[in-house]
């Protein structure tokens, strides 16, 4: 597989941000975002063997830690990814690595990561509204398959975007957790959060809490 980096910092988004998490970012993304903030994640990186990932997830982990794998887009390497959730959930107690995040764009199939293997892996899919230039790659199917665990996450950086979110929110019968964020340095954040309380939009309002603790360009955190 191919690893652009692993690093232990803080979870700066979803349901989890603040807590210590290993992450696993994986190179190569399917997409193109107008606003991405990983793009060196694209092509960057170097190929390793499952084993040898897991080395080092293991080597990084600590009591309590959660784990992420990211990009890019890990879903273009699932059945490596696959391997490696089997390999450290065999291996490495639960009381030392807990839950296990997968962050994916939306446009890929999400059960050929859920599907393969019975452990309890939450999915944080980022559905991409206009600003990105790629909501027409989205899979609305995806929407139907997030259970109760996993979260949806939209990134605003406009009204389009919003009105985006809304109707999504209002058109499916979402089991999942919802996330709303803006894109830095776009729409003004109170704005947004006075609109969803407004409009009742029943969603967690999030900020990159690691580009508040470190500069917003830094990587490995």
């Amino acid at each position: 597989m191919k690893v652009n980096e692993i690093f232990r910092s803080l979870q700066g988004e979803s349901s989890y941000a603040g807590l210590p998490c290993v992450f696993v970012r994986l190179t190569g993304c399917n997409l193109n975002c107008s606003y991405c903030d990983t793009d060196y994640a694209r092509t960057e990186g170097t190929e390793m063997n499952v084993a040898e990932v897991y080395e080092m997830v293991k080597a990084f982990a600590k009591s309590g830690d959660i784990l992420e794998i990211t990009g890019g887009e890990p879903l273009l390497q699932v059945n490596e990814v696959n391997s490696l959730i089997k390999k450290i959930k065999s291996n490495i107690p639960y009381n030392t690595l807990g839950d296990i995040l997968i962050e994916t764009n939306g446009s890929i199939d999400v059960e050929t990561l859920k599907k393969r293997h019975k452990y309890d892996i939450k999915v944080i899919m980022d559905w991409k509204c206009p600003t990105s230039n790629m909501s027409k790659k989205m899979l609305p199917s995806n929407l139907e398959k997030l259970s109760k665990n996993d979260e949806l996450k939209f990134v605003i950086g406009n009204w389009k975007d919003y009105d985006e979110m809304k109707k999504i929110v209002g058109k499916y019968d979402l089991k999942c957790k919802v996330l709303a964020s803006t894109i830095w340095d776009s729409i003004e954040r109170s704005d947004v959060v006075e609109r969803m309380l407004e409009d009742g939009i029943e969603a967690r309002f999030q900020i990159q809490l690691h580009k508040l603790i470190w500069d917003k360009d830094k990587r490995g955190v």
